[in-house]
């Protein structure tokens, strides 16, 4: 698993937002960022 293509996909996904959606977004983010983790505890254990 490329986790750096997680990590920029992330980053992406939060400027786009700020930039367009603003509040809308803030809940799809903390959704993303905690499956993101979940994959990064899968991974390393």
């Amino acid at each position: 698993m490329n986790i750096g293509f997680y990590q920029r996909k992330l980053a992406l996904l939060e400027k786009l937002c700020y930039i367009f959606f603003k509040k809308f977004c803030q809940e799809f983010i903390r959704q993303y960022r905690r499956s993101f983790n979940a994959l990064l505890r899968t991974e390393y254990l």
